[in-house]
């Protein structure tokens, strides 16, 4: 392709200043957008060294700040990508050489790598280091404590982001909903149901899948019940989990009237 072609002509050109003869700086920039895609495999690069060695030297003859951000953005969505813990870590000393450890584009970057190996409380040092004012990075923080069953500190976790006054979206509600259910902390849980309720977002599937599950499992088949018959739209996950909640709390006869219901609208 055209463009992977220039990059390796900016590569081979070695100083800034031999590249800077070949091409202007509105190229280069124009270049820098296409980074991420030439550190993906079966693009350009054939190995990790060559990934490193050619993006090394692409930052150094370019040194333009808004450049490197989008140049270690692609480099640090790589290395999780492509399972490199040590060059990642090389990458993270590198960005805090250069005070851009802060930088919203980077922090879900560098905190999507540390959760990607279990490295849990490196990846929430970054998140409460870095002052971001928006969701993205809480989610995955709390998300990734949820996949590694670590429910009490994805609430915790909550509980930060909401101190700091960010606010939450449906992906923060889905995954600290579902911590809820498995944590038994219903009153945690309604609480943030409140949330919901006075927020200005509107209902998402996940998020009315995860009061279910979460109300069913707690055996409040009441609350479960009226959440799910407000639900305009239901997929598998809505029924399995009011199903469940009746099997394991009501009579053979109550579920399978739920059943039943289930197969209709199913047919219908």
């Amino acid at each position: 392709m055209e463009w992977r072609q220039s990059i390796k002509q900016v590569l081979d050109a070695q100083t800034q200043s031999r590249a800077q003869s070949t091409f202007d700086h509105k190229t280069v920039i124009l270049l820098s957008h296409n980074f991420e895609r030439f550190c993906q495999p079966r693009l350009f690069v054939q190995s990790r060294q060559d990934l490193f060695s050619y993006s090394r030297s692409f930052i150094r003859i370019w040194f333009l700040p808004h450049f490197v951000v989008d140049s270690l953005s692609a480099l640090l969505l790589s290395c999780t990508n492509f399972k490199l813990m040590s060059e990642g870590k090389q990458l993270h000393a590198q960005v805090i050489t250069w005070s851009l450890q802060k930088n919203h584009t980077l922090v879900p970057k560098l905190v999507s790598l540390y959760a990607a190996f279990g490295l849990l409380d490196n990846a929430y040092f970054i998140v409460t280091d870095s002052h971001v004012l928006h969701p993205f990075p809480w989610n995955i923080l709390i998300s990734s404590y949820v996949s590694k069953g670590h429910f009490e500190e994805a609430i915790f976790a909550y509980e930060r982001m909401a101190i700091r006054q960010i606010i939450p979206d449906n992906f923060s509600y889905t995954y600290v909903l579902k911590a809820c259910a498995e944590q038994s902390n219903l009153d945690f849980g309604k609480k943030v149901h409140r949330s919901i309720n006075a927020s200005s977002l509107n209902w998402n599937l996940f998020v009315q899948n995860a009061l279910v599950s979460m109300y069913g499992k707690y055996g409040d088949l009441e609350t479960a019940r009226s959440v799910f018959d407000k639900m305009h739209v239901t997929d598998e996950v809505s029924w399995n989990s009011i199903i469940s909640a009746y099997a394991s709390r009501v009579s053979a006869k109550r579920l399978l009237c739920s059943l039943k219901e289930c197969e209709q609208l199913t047919w219908s």
